[in-house]
C-alpha cells in the first residue's frame, strides 16, 4: 500500500523518460517508509478501532494521512530525481533531490521514533507490553561508577555519590537486586 499516487511526485515540469516506472519509485518509498513503522505500528496503518467495531472502516486522521502522503511524495520524488541523469543539472537538481529525501527522513523518524504519534494501533497494543529495555542485570565493580550510574538511571530520583576506591551502597539494591535471579528490577 503507497500514501501517494504518481501523480503526487513533486518533479515539477522535468522530462522523465517513459521508460522510468515512477510506480515503483513511489511504492519503494512506501515500502521504506512502513520498514521503519512497522516497529512501532501495526502495519498496514489504521487506527485503532475499540469495541463494537465501526459501521465504516476507519481511517487514520486526515493530519495523519497528509503527513504520510508528504513524506512517500518527498522520498520517491528525491529518489527519482536523484536517478535522472540532465546535462548540466548534477549540482543544483541533485541538491533539490537531496532535500528532498532528507527532510522526508527527517519527518519519517519523527513518527518512527515516537516523537510524533498517529493514532494508529501501536505494536504493544498488539502482542501485549514489551518487555522493559533497561539492562536486566547489575555489573558490580568497586572501582568504577557502573553502580552509581545504573542508580542514577534505572531509580531516578535517587541521589547517589561515589568517589573512586569506594563500593556501591548494597542498600540502594536490596528491594529489587537478587543475586541468585541475576535480574534488576524484576526484568
Amino acid at each position: 500500500m503507497t500514501y501517494s499516487t504518481v501523480d503526487d511526485l513533486l518533479t515539477g515540469d522535468l522530462l522523465i523518460s517513459q521508460k522510468v516506472d515512477k510506480q515503483k519509485f513511489v511504492q519503494d518509498a512506501a515500502d521504506e517508509m512502513d520498514s521503519k513503522l512497522g516497529f512501532l505500528y501495526e502495519l498496514p496503518l489504521a487506527p485503532c478501532v475499540t469495541d463494537p467495531p465501526p459501521a465504516v472502516p476507519a481511517t487514520l486522521e486526515p493530519h495523519e494521512i497528509l503527513l504520510l502522503k508528504g513524506i512517500n511524495n518527498k522520498l520517491a520524488s528525491g529518489r527519482l530525481i536523484l536517478t535522472l541523469d540532465i546535462a548540466g543539472e548534477e549540482t543544483v537538481l541533485h541538491a533539490y533531490g537531496l532535500r528532498l529525501i532528507t527532510e522526508a527522513m527527517n519527518d519519517l523518524m519523527l513518527v518512527a521514533n515516537g516523537n510524533v504519534l498517529l493514532s494508529a494501533c501501536r505494536q504493544e497494543m498488539v502482542a501485549g507490553l514489551r518487555s522493559n529495555r533497561t539492562p536486566l542485570c547489575v555489573n558490580r565493580d568497586e572501582e568504577s561508577a557502573q553502580d552509581m550510574f545504573e542508580s542514577a538511571v534505572m531509580r531516578r530520583g535517587e541521589t547517589a555519590v561515589w568517589q573512586p576506591g569506594e563500593a556501591a551502597d548494597e542498600a540502594l539494591y536490596a528491594d529489587s537486586y537478587s543475586p541468585n535471579s541475576g535480574t534488576l528490577y524484576g526484568g
